[in-house]
Protein backbone atom coordinates (compact mmCIF):
# COMPACT_ATOMS: atom_id res chain seq x y z
CA UNK A 1 0.00 0.00 0.00
CA UNK A 2 1.61 3.47 -1.40
CA UNK A 3 0.01 5.21 1.61
CA UNK A 4 2.68 2.86 4.72
CA UNK A 5 5.67 4.65 2.23
CA UNK A 6 4.14 8.35 2.47
CA UNK A 7 7.18 10.27 4.14
CA UNK A 8 4.46 12.17 5.67
CA UNK A 9 2.86 9.50 7.06
CA UNK A 10 6.46 7.62 8.22
CA UNK A 11 7.57 10.63 9.91
CA UNK A 12 4.30 10.77 12.51
CA UNK A 13 5.37 7.18 12.93
CA UNK A 14 8.64 7.38 14.35
CA UNK A 15 7.86 10.96 16.00
CA UNK A 16 5.25 8.83 18.17
CA UNK A 17 7.35 6.25 18.87
CA UNK A 18 10.32 8.42 19.83
CA UNK A 19 7.83 10.56 21.74
CA UNK A 20 6.95 7.23 23.62
CA UNK A 21 9.66 5.98 24.36
CA UNK A 22 11.08 9.13 25.42
CA UNK A 23 8.45 9.23 28.05
CA UNK A 24 8.83 5.90 29.39
CA UNK A 25 6.92 3.19 27.09
CA UNK A 26 8.70 0.28 26.19
CA UNK A 27 8.78 -2.48 23.78
CA UNK A 28 5.89 -3.89 22.93
CA UNK A 29 3.56 -1.56 24.44
CA UNK A 30 5.22 1.45 22.91
CA UNK A 31 4.12 -0.81 19.17
CA UNK A 32 0.39 -0.68 20.80
CA UNK A 33 -0.08 2.80 22.48
CA UNK A 34 0.86 4.48 18.95
CA UNK A 35 -1.89 3.08 17.16
CA UNK A 36 -4.45 5.88 17.94
CA UNK A 37 -2.46 8.37 16.75
CA UNK A 38 -1.25 6.86 13.57
CA UNK A 39 -2.72 6.36 10.07
CA UNK A 40 -4.58 3.35 9.90
CA UNK A 41 -2.25 1.67 7.63
CA UNK A 42 0.47 0.95 9.89
CA UNK A 43 -2.63 -0.42 12.36
CA UNK A 44 -1.99 -3.97 11.08
CA UNK A 45 2.07 -4.35 11.10
CA UNK A 46 1.54 -2.42 14.59
CA UNK A 47 -0.37 -5.27 16.07
CA UNK A 48 1.10 -7.74 14.36
CA UNK A 49 4.95 -6.40 15.80
CA UNK A 50 3.04 -6.63 19.19
CA UNK A 51 1.69 -9.85 18.89
CA UNK A 52 5.45 -11.21 17.61
CA UNK A 53 7.34 -9.82 21.08
CA UNK A 54 4.86 -10.79 23.53
CA UNK A 55 4.42 -14.58 21.90
CA UNK A 56 8.70 -14.77 21.78
CA UNK A 57 9.94 -12.08 24.68
CA UNK A 58 13.15 -14.24 24.87
CA UNK A 59 13.89 -13.22 21.71
CA UNK A 60 15.53 -9.89 20.96
CA UNK A 61 13.74 -7.23 19.63
CA UNK A 62 16.15 -7.05 16.29
CA UNK A 63 14.84 -10.48 15.55
CA UNK A 64 11.32 -9.70 15.62
CA UNK A 65 11.52 -6.23 13.67
CA UNK A 66 13.79 -7.94 10.95
CA UNK A 67 11.45 -10.91 10.84
CA UNK A 68 8.78 -8.48 9.53
CA UNK A 69 8.44 -6.13 6.88
CA UNK A 70 7.55 -2.98 8.56
CA UNK A 71 10.73 -1.25 8.56
CA UNK A 72 12.22 -0.63 5.43
CA UNK A 73 16.07 -1.69 5.69
CA UNK A 74 17.92 2.02 6.36
CA UNK A 75 15.47 2.18 8.88
CA UNK A 76 16.36 -1.21 10.14
CA UNK A 77 20.25 -0.61 9.96
CA UNK A 78 19.28 2.77 12.09
CA UNK A 79 17.39 1.03 14.52
CA UNK A 80 20.21 -1.62 14.93
CA UNK A 81 22.69 0.79 15.62
CA UNK A 82 20.48 2.29 18.16
CA UNK A 83 20.30 -0.97 20.04
CA UNK A 84 23.66 -1.34 19.91
CA UNK A 85 24.74 2.30 21.07
CA UNK A 86 22.22 2.82 23.16
CA UNK A 87 20.43 5.82 21.75
CA UNK A 88 17.51 4.13 20.17
CA UNK A 89 15.10 7.30 21.15
CA UNK A 90 17.43 9.89 19.53
CA UNK A 91 17.75 7.16 16.43
CA UNK A 92 13.86 7.33 16.30
CA UNK A 93 13.62 10.75 16.46
CA UNK A 94 16.26 10.92 13.84
CA UNK A 95 14.31 8.67 11.33
CA UNK A 96 11.57 10.48 11.62
CA UNK A 97 13.59 13.97 11.13
CA UNK A 98 14.79 12.20 7.73
CA UNK A 99 11.37 11.04 6.47
CA UNK A 100 10.29 15.04 7.17
CA UNK A 101 13.08 15.99 4.41
CA UNK A 102 11.69 13.56 2.29
CA UNK A 103 8.10 14.82 2.78
CA UNK A 104 9.13 18.28 2.41
CA UNK A 105 11.08 17.64 -1.17
CA UNK A 106 8.31 14.78 -1.92
CA UNK A 107 5.46 16.91 -1.62
CA UNK A 108 5.78 18.97 -5.15
CA UNK A 109 7.30 15.65 -6.81
CA UNK A 110 3.85 13.89 -6.33
CA UNK A 111 1.81 16.40 -7.16
CA UNK A 112 3.99 17.23 -10.22
CA UNK A 113 3.67 13.29 -11.37
CA UNK A 114 -0.33 13.36 -10.97
CA UNK A 115 -0.13 16.08 -12.99
CA UNK A 116 2.41 15.26 -15.66
CA UNK A 117 0.99 11.31 -15.27
CA UNK A 118 -3.00 12.95 -16.15
CA UNK A 119 -1.14 15.27 -18.83
CA UNK A 120 0.48 12.66 -20.44
CA UNK A 121 -2.22 9.63 -20.74
CA UNK A 122 -5.32 12.22 -21.02
CA UNK A 123 -5.05 15.90 -22.28
CA UNK A 124 -2.07 15.25 -24.73
CA UNK A 125 -4.59 12.43 -26.50
CA UNK A 126 -6.91 14.37 -26.82
CA UNK A 127 -5.26 17.24 -28.15
CA UNK A 128 -3.76 15.10 -30.49
CA UNK A 129 -7.06 13.69 -31.76
CA UNK A 130 -9.08 16.45 -31.77
CA UNK A 131 -7.41 18.42 -34.94
CA UNK A 132 -7.61 15.56 -37.48
CA UNK A 133 -11.11 14.22 -36.95
CA UNK A 134 -10.00 11.42 -38.95
CA UNK A 135 -10.17 8.68 -35.74
CA UNK A 136 -13.81 7.34 -35.19
CA UNK A 137 -14.93 4.04 -34.87
CA UNK A 138 -12.75 1.08 -33.58
CA UNK A 139 -9.96 3.17 -33.76
CA UNK A 140 -11.13 5.80 -31.45
CA UNK A 141 -12.64 3.07 -28.73
CA UNK A 142 -8.95 1.13 -28.88
CA UNK A 143 -7.53 4.30 -28.00
CA UNK A 144 -10.00 5.32 -25.30
CA UNK A 145 -9.18 1.54 -24.32
CA UNK A 146 -5.51 2.26 -24.17
CA UNK A 147 -5.74 5.66 -22.46
CA UNK A 148 -7.88 4.60 -19.73
CA UNK A 149 -5.29 1.57 -19.18
CA UNK A 150 -2.26 4.08 -19.00
CA UNK A 151 -4.74 5.69 -16.65
CA UNK A 152 -4.98 2.99 -13.88
CA UNK A 153 -1.47 1.92 -15.10
CA UNK A 154 -0.42 5.26 -13.23
CA UNK A 155 -1.30 3.99 -9.45
CA UNK A 156 1.30 1.49 -9.32
CA UNK A 157 4.00 3.82 -11.05
CA UNK A 158 3.07 6.18 -8.26
CA UNK A 159 3.48 3.63 -5.68
CA UNK A 160 6.88 2.30 -7.24
CA UNK A 161 7.86 6.46 -7.20
CA UNK A 162 6.71 6.59 -3.38
CA UNK A 163 8.43 3.55 -2.26
CA UNK A 164 11.63 4.25 -4.37
CA UNK A 165 11.94 8.01 -2.99
CA UNK A 166 11.76 6.40 1.20
CA UNK A 167 14.68 3.98 -0.14
CA UNK A 168 18.05 4.90 -0.66
CA UNK A 169 19.01 1.57 -1.42
CA UNK A 170 16.03 1.09 -4.30
CA UNK A 171 17.34 -0.02 -7.37
CA UNK A 172 16.07 3.12 -9.06
CA UNK A 173 18.95 5.31 -6.87
CA UNK A 174 21.76 2.76 -7.64
CA UNK A 175 20.67 2.99 -11.80
CA UNK A 176 20.75 6.82 -11.57
CA UNK A 177 24.04 7.08 -9.54
CA UNK A 178 26.32 7.49 -12.76
CA UNK A 179 25.07 11.06 -13.05
CA UNK A 180 26.68 13.32 -10.45
CA UNK A 181 23.22 15.21 -9.36
CA UNK A 182 21.77 11.84 -8.12
CA UNK A 183 25.60 10.73 -6.96
CA UNK A 184 25.93 13.88 -5.15
CA UNK A 185 22.26 13.72 -3.42
CA UNK A 186 23.39 10.51 -2.51
CA UNK A 187 26.56 11.21 -1.01
CA UNK A 188 25.39 14.01 1.22
CA UNK A 189 22.36 11.73 2.51
CA UNK A 190 24.97 9.07 2.94
CA UNK A 191 26.96 11.65 5.28
CA UNK A 192 24.41 13.36 6.87
CA UNK A 193 23.22 9.98 8.42
CA UNK A 194 26.79 8.82 9.22
CA UNK A 195 27.72 12.05 11.00
CA UNK A 196 24.56 11.91 13.18
CA UNK A 197 25.44 8.09 14.70
CA UNK A 198 29.19 9.25 14.85
CA UNK A 199 27.59 12.47 16.54
CA UNK A 200 25.55 10.14 18.80
CA UNK A 201 28.11 7.70 19.46
CA UNK A 202 30.21 10.07 20.87
CA UNK A 203 28.15 11.17 22.79
CA UNK A 204 27.03 8.00 24.57
CA UNK A 205 30.81 7.70 25.51
CA UNK A 206 31.91 5.17 22.73
CA UNK A 207 35.43 4.97 21.88
CA UNK A 208 36.03 6.72 18.28
CA UNK A 209 37.22 3.38 16.57
CA UNK A 210 33.88 1.93 17.89
CA UNK A 211 31.53 4.78 16.93
CA UNK A 212 33.27 4.76 13.64
CA UNK A 213 32.50 1.28 13.70
CA UNK A 214 28.90 1.25 14.29
CA UNK A 215 28.33 4.52 12.14
CA UNK A 216 29.85 2.47 8.75
CA UNK A 217 27.22 -0.12 9.26
CA UNK A 218 24.66 1.58 9.88
CA UNK A 219 24.96 2.59 5.87
CA UNK A 220 22.09 1.38 3.54
CA UNK A 221 24.29 1.36 0.34
CA UNK A 222 26.73 -0.93 0.02
CA UNK A 223 29.41 1.38 -2.18
CA UNK A 224 29.27 4.08 0.66
CA UNK A 225 29.36 1.43 3.38
CA UNK A 226 32.41 0.11 2.23
CA UNK A 227 33.77 3.91 2.02
CA UNK A 228 33.20 4.13 5.43
CA UNK A 229 34.86 0.82 6.68
CA UNK A 230 37.70 2.18 5.16
CA UNK A 231 37.51 5.27 7.30
CA UNK A 232 37.27 2.68 10.18
CA UNK A 233 40.08 0.69 9.16
CA UNK A 234 42.25 3.90 8.84
CA UNK A 235 41.80 5.19 11.64
CA UNK A 236 42.56 1.83 13.45
CA UNK A 237 45.93 1.62 11.75
CA UNK A 238 46.87 4.84 13.40
CA UNK A 239 45.34 7.61 10.40
CA UNK A 240 44.25 10.84 11.47
CA UNK A 241 40.08 11.23 10.80
CA UNK A 242 40.96 13.79 8.21
CA UNK A 243 43.43 11.69 6.59
CA UNK A 244 41.30 8.89 6.47
CA UNK A 245 38.34 10.71 5.46
CA UNK A 246 40.69 11.91 2.32
CA UNK A 247 41.77 8.39 1.60
CA UNK A 248 37.90 6.88 1.48
CA UNK A 249 36.74 9.01 -1.16
CA UNK A 250 33.68 10.32 1.25
CA UNK A 251 34.03 13.95 0.38
CA UNK A 252 34.31 12.89 -3.66
CA UNK A 253 30.77 12.07 -3.45
CA UNK A 254 29.34 15.12 -1.85
CA UNK A 255 28.45 18.17 -2.89
CA UNK A 256 28.70 20.61 -0.18
CA UNK A 257 26.59 24.13 -0.08
CA UNK A 258 29.09 25.99 1.73
CA UNK A 259 32.46 26.84 1.33
CA UNK A 260 34.95 23.89 2.41
CA UNK A 261 37.10 26.37 4.46
CA UNK A 262 34.25 27.05 7.02
CA UNK A 263 34.63 23.26 8.06
CA UNK A 264 38.53 23.61 9.04
CA UNK A 265 37.54 24.55 12.70
CA UNK A 266 34.72 21.94 13.55
CA UNK A 267 34.88 18.45 14.15
CA UNK A 268 32.85 16.23 11.53
CA UNK A 269 30.04 15.26 14.40
CA UNK A 270 29.35 18.74 15.48
CA UNK A 271 25.82 20.32 15.35
CA UNK A 272 27.36 23.43 12.82
CA UNK A 273 29.31 20.22 10.62
CA UNK A 274 25.87 18.04 10.47
CA UNK A 275 23.22 20.82 9.80
CA UNK A 276 25.37 22.27 6.85
CA UNK A 277 25.38 18.21 5.37
CA UNK A 278 21.69 18.25 6.17
CA UNK A 279 20.75 21.60 4.51
CA UNK A 280 23.01 21.09 1.55
CA UNK A 281 21.59 17.11 1.71
CA UNK A 282 17.97 19.06 1.33
CA UNK A 283 18.93 21.16 -1.47
CA UNK A 284 19.98 18.50 -3.65
CA UNK A 285 16.97 16.35 -3.33
CA UNK A 286 15.05 19.19 -4.33
CA UNK A 287 17.15 19.39 -7.42
CA UNK A 288 16.41 15.91 -8.29
CA UNK A 289 12.29 16.46 -8.77
CA UNK A 290 12.70 17.89 -12.08
CA UNK A 291 15.03 14.91 -13.18
CA UNK A 292 12.87 12.47 -12.12
CA UNK A 293 9.55 14.16 -13.55
CA UNK A 294 11.31 14.28 -16.72
CA UNK A 295 12.11 10.74 -16.98
CA UNK A 296 8.48 10.18 -15.92
CA UNK A 297 7.62 12.24 -18.87
CA UNK A 298 9.59 10.40 -21.17
CA UNK A 299 8.27 7.21 -20.15
CA UNK A 300 4.70 7.60 -20.44
CA UNK A 301 4.99 9.57 -23.89
CA UNK A 302 6.84 6.34 -24.71
CA UNK A 303 3.92 4.18 -23.75
CA UNK A 304 1.51 6.37 -25.44
CA UNK A 305 3.68 6.45 -28.59
CA UNK A 306 3.94 2.24 -28.44
CA UNK A 307 0.36 2.36 -27.73
CA UNK A 308 -0.61 4.35 -31.00
CA UNK A 309 1.85 2.37 -33.20
CA UNK A 310 0.28 -0.94 -31.91
CA UNK A 311 -3.30 0.14 -32.28
CA UNK A 312 -2.64 1.89 -35.87
CA UNK A 313 -1.00 -1.31 -37.34
CA UNK A 314 -3.56 -3.44 -35.63
CA UNK A 315 -6.54 -1.64 -37.16
CA UNK A 316 -5.47 0.18 -40.49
Amino acid sequence: MWSQSLPGNRALLFAEIAGRLARGSGFPAVFEEVQAVVPSCYHRGLKALAASVRAAPEKPLLTHLESSDFFVEWELRFIRFGLASGRVVEVFARICDHHTILATAGRSLFFGFWLLWLSVTLLLPFILLIPGGSAAGDHLMALGVLHAVLLLLGLPVYTWLVRSWIRPDARVWRALNFLPLFRQTQGSRSLYHYLLNLGLCIQAGLHLKRALSLSADAESTAVLREKYKLVSADVTLGHPLSIAFQRSGVLQETLLMVDASQLKKSKLWEPGVTDIVKASYSELLKRTRPAILALVAVGGLSLVTAGHYLIYQILR
